[in-house]
């Protein structure tokens, strides 16, 4: 689609205030590059750490980025035929490209291409560390998963899934995993985090045996049942389970409804 005719799109469907919020990409796409991105991303951690390779969950993509030093792996769920919720942390460099992964079966992937972006306006890593991404086309043949329509407490137990790094070397590759929530704590001076970072967050730590995010798994969903109630944000840089965290899903509803297409 040509950049005047998708400003138009975006205008006409949206109003002049929301599309104003978006990023158009140029008409390039990464699918001949994306293949060579990085092992990690540029900014925050998240591998789903001893986790299970899955296809019940097609609604979750692999998004190859194309920034400016090269490719970054994130993850991303379809939360409309269009649009996708990711990290705004993964974007936040300014992307050239990007490309969103479908498995609809364990055997066979489509792509997508990635022609708007829009991130959170109150975003200052780690806090509301949310992105939009607009599709060149809708997705077809896999349903959309629900947003969570209220936040989950401590001890709840919610589901984990990402293409990210696991413990054994596997990039680029979906599994998941299981997760106890945790108050957040007030401040982590050792990650740089400060009183009132993580109000709108939804916390876990982990045993050595247990599941977590890292590397590549930023962006992807926490689900409880099957609605997203967080967003993959960050955490301990080594991956040891000390603390790992989302953006709740519940605080941004807003803005993240106002935004799909």
């Amino acid at each position: 689609m040509r950049l005047p005719l998708l400003v138009s799109v975006l205008l006409a469907t949206l109003g002049y205030t929301h599309a104003a919020d978006w990023q158009v990409l140029s008409d390039t796409t990464v699918r001949a590059l994306h293949r060579t991105h990085s092992a990690s991303e540029t900014t925050a951690v998240p591998q789903i750490i001893n986790g299970a390779f899955t296809a019940a969950y097609p609604a979750v993509a692999r998004l190859n980025i194309l920034t400016p030093n090269g490719g970054i792996l994130c993850s991303g769920t379809l939360v409309s035929p269009s649009t996708i919720l990711t990290a705004a942390h993964c974007v936040a460099d300014g992307p050239l490209g990007i490309d969103a992964d479908f498995f609809p079966t364990p055997t066979s992937g489509t792509s997508y291409a990635v022609v708007a972006y829009a991130i959170h306006p109150e975003y200052r890593y780690p806090v509301a560390d949310l992105a939009i991404l607009w599709l060149e086309a809708p997705v077809v043949g896999i349903a959309p998963l629900p947003l969570a329509e209220w936040e989950p407490r401590p001890r709840t137990v919610g589901t984990i899934v990402g293409y990210g790094l696991d413990e054994v070397g596997n990039l680029g590759v979906e599994e998941m995993g299981f997760v106890r929530l945790k108050r957040c704590p007030r401040r982590v001076r050792a990650f740089e985090i400060w009183p009132g970072d993580l109000a709108r967050s939804l916390c876990w730590s982990r045993r050595p045996w247990q599941q977590d995010t890292c590397h590549g798994d930023s962006g992807g969903p926490l689900l409880i049942g099957e609605a997203v109630a967080g967003v993959t944000s960050g955490g301990d840089p080594n991956c040891t389970g000390f603390l790992s965290w989302d953006t709740s899903v519940v605080p941004f509803l807003p803005w993240i409804t106002s935004m799909l297409l």
